[in-house]
């Protein structure tokens, strides 16, 4: 209950930070304000269901779990002297992290993923991980120590920013390399980003019975329950084949949510009528650099030509060099339908083939 990890977080035993899986889904950090170093989450367990960058609570688990990074001196002075017998400077220390032996950390179960695919059993974690009281020390190594990594579970999402839907491909439990399904059979979506779970995924009307092989499709998460293995998610469509320039870029707008939606008609007609000419006044407002040689070094296929430099010698023999932005903020007023669009976009994004700009074009 929300009511318990608050009072928990009150009491320093339990704490609040971003949930991050960017690689693995079996590789977790999490990362607390304050905290030196992420706290590292061992098991799919102890991640609770949560998503990379959602917003979560975590509790840490004991000190005899949590890493201390070390040197391995005698390997290092090793490589060192045989660098320098070669005439290299030698590389700063490596360091890798050793965890204490004996940590109690539950281990990842042994899972048959068709088995709990079909049933969704729960399964629980080890006990003996429950919250553990904080000393000012251990508090101290914490904010302070980066040679020091504690080890947490995730007890509650508290925001869930990430969106739950996930792009892969379909496959039959059982037969991988089959392309239809029969009655009664499980469907499991293969994510294309290793950092996501694989789904099992609903067999209604938006699941295709057949010729699903080869293609992309887009899932939404609809219910995890604790304890699962797996999450449950319906079809929401077919992404087209994969491999398949378009669709891969298709997909990476749908699983990052992308916004590849048109320009809305109130954007369109707030942008400044063609031929455009500098208004007299705003000539008196800004710095004019007309008299230098001010270029771009956009290529000559640029679309957006919005940056420039100049460079001239100055009296004294040093070089002084101008970097030239361009002002939006002319055509872009706040809160405008222009803003808003552009605040929810955050950023064009540049693709092989295309680019989803952030703002219209005049």
């Amino acid at each position: 209950p929300q009511t318990k990890w608050e009072a928990m977080e009150r009491e320093g035993k339990a704490f609040v930070g971003v949930f991050k899986a960017p690689r693995s889904y079996k590789e977790a950090y999490v990362t607390i304000p304050g905290f030196a170093r992420d706290v590292h989450i061992s098991t799919t367990l102890f991640r609770n269901r949560a998503f990379h960058n959602d917003e979560v609570v975590i509790t840490l688990l004991e000190r005899k779990t949590w890493r201390t990074t070390v040197t391995a001196p005698e390997i290092v002075e090793e490589v060192t002297e045989e660098l320098k017998a070669l005439d290299i400077s030698p590389p700063e220390l490596e360091t890798v992290d050793v965890p204490v032996e004996d940590s109690g950390v539950a281990e990842e179960p042994e899972v048959d993923v068709e088995v709990e695919a079909a049933k969704s059993t729960p399964v629980k974690a080890e006990t003996g991980t429950e919250a553990v009281e904080l000393s000012e020390e251990d508090m101290r190594v914490l904010r302070e120590d980066e040679n020091v990594q504690a080890e947490g579970k995730v007890v509650a999402i508290k925001t869930e920013v990430n969106n739950r839907l996930i792009v892969g491909r379909l496959y039959r439990i059982g037969d991988r390399e089959s392309d239809s399904f029969g009655k009664d059979m499980w469907a499991m979506l293969q994510p294309c980003a290793s950092h996501l779970p694989l789904v099992n995924v609903v067999r209604d009307n938006s699941c295709p019975n057949s010729g699903f092989k080869g293609k992309l499709y887009s899932v939404k998460v609809k219910k995890w329950t604790a304890g699962s293995v797996f999450p449950r998610g319906n079809v929401l469509q077919c992404l087209g084949t994969a491999n398949d320039i378009e669709t891969e870029t298709n997909a990476l707008c749908v699983q990052y949510g992308i916004d590849q939606s048109d320009f809305s008609a109130q954007c369109i007609t707030s942008l400044p009528a063609l031929p455009f000419t500098i208004p007299e006044s705003e000539y008196q407002k800004r710095k004019d650099f007309r008299d230098l040689r001010v270029f771009s070094i956009d290529p000559p296929s640029a679309r957006d030509v919005d940056d420039a430099l100049h460079i001239r010698r100055l009296d004294n023999g040093n070089f002084e060099v101008g970097v030239h932005i361009a002002d939006v903020s002319y055509f872009v007023t706040p809160n405008s339908p222009i803003d808003d669009t552009a605040r929810m976009r955050t950023r064009s994004f540049y693709f092989i083939q295309n680019v989803i700009p952030m703002l219209p074009r005049v």
